[in-house]
């Protein structure tokens, strides 16, 4: 939901004007009502050094809302008839209702003005909300749905990457690694390693089936292996170059025997580092490639979404030239450096 309604574009000669839209000015004043409540949120998240720059960075944003919506409003302001009288008053009461007197008595505090004042204000708030769901309807939400065509082609683009799901095989494995630098002592890694797969064998050697051999050697894998998943369990290797696996763990995965330790053998490696490993697969999940059928559901989700994103940037293109914005964000900042929430304060 959106704020409490607060007078957006007040005259307030003693607080500095942060923004222009169109024929109206913004002043800090307006800003501060806003952000003054989340602030306490705000403050406690992060590192201390930062507490300015999040100071700043809600005031910005706070800021940024304000001037989407009066830019909305303004653009709507052209077209009356799409709000009557009857469903203005309807809104109005049912609002109130789900506020709640206390609510409503609390927001008209903060907002500094009188009963009256208020609820002219909360009425106005509730009229400028309505014209702006009926300009966003028009504007942005009614965007054209993709035909056919756009979405067998997008199908088509994205079949054997988004689509596709490459072969895949659960594999538990024992990892050694080294520094580059070190690879000359790789053969008492490899010697190490054989060792261990000794003693995995021999605790395998009576289970009947690769889960079950895989239940045994899990211990030893959380023992012994220096692989990042060795502590969550095991890892899914897919059949896919946009997987960073070591090329020659993929190719001896590849050519396993389901429930069969593997020799050890050394890895490819990287840059930084050289290794060695031996494993157990335990389970192997063919590719599958999602139907277009079935792929269309989420297409139509993916591209309607997308041109309404383009519709609202239209939207905003538009008005921002029928109602030039110039943001003063030297005034917008004003009073956080001296604040006792600042970063640089004791």
């Amino acid at each position: 939901e959106r704020e409490a309604p607060v007078q957006e574009a007040m005259i307030a000669t003693d607080s500095p004007m942060v923004a222009e839209v169109g024929p109206l000015k913004f002043y800090l004043d307006d800003v501060l009502k806003l952000t003054r409540e989340n602030e306490d949120q705000i403050l406690p998240v992060g590192p201390e050094s930062e507490k300015l720059e999040r100071l700043k960075a809600n005031r910005k944003e706070t800021l940024k809302r304000m001037i989407d919506r009066r830019l909305l409003i303004l653009g709507a302001a052209k077209h009356p008839e799409w709000v009557n009288d009857a469903s203005w008053e309807e809104q109005v009461q049912t609002l109130y209702a789900k506020m709640g007197a206390e609510e409503i008595e609390r927001r008209r505090k903060a907002a500094g003005v009188g009963k009256e004042e208020f609820m002219e204000q909360f009425r106005k708030f509730i009229r400028e909300e309505m014209m702006i769901r009926e300009l966003v309807a028009r504007e942005v939400e009614s965007a054209t749905p993709p035909s056919e065509e756009e979405l067998m082609a997008a199908y088509e683009k994205e079949r054997d990457t988004t689509f596709t799901r490459p072969e895949s095989w659960a594999v538990y494995h024992v990892d050694r690694y080294l520094p580059r630098a070190e690879a000359d002592s790789l053969p008492k890694v490899v010697e190490e390693l054989e060792r261990i797969r000794a003693e995995v064998a021999a605790s395998i050697s009576s289970a009947t089936t690769p889960k079950a051999k895989a239940n045994l050697m899990a211990p030893f894998v959380k023992e012994h292996s220096e692989a990042p998943d060795a502590q969550v369990g095991y890892a899914y290797i897919y059949d896919t170059t946009k997987v960073n696996f070591d090329p020659e763990l993929v190719d001896h995965v590849r050519t396993a025997t389901m429930g069969e330790l593997s020799p050890v053998f050394e890895l490819a490696g990287d840059e930084e580092k050289v290794g060695a490993t031996f494993f157990l697969v335990f389970e192997n999940r063919p590719g599958d490639t999602v139907s277009f059928e079935t792929a269309k559901r989420v297409l139509i989700q993916k591209m309607m979404e997308e041109r309404k994103r383009e519709n609202r940037d239209r939207l905003f293109e538009e008005l921002e030239a029928q109602f030039p914005v110039e943001v003063k964000e030297e005034a917008l900042y004003v009073g956080l450096e001296d604040s006792p929430n600042s970063a640089d304060s004791p």
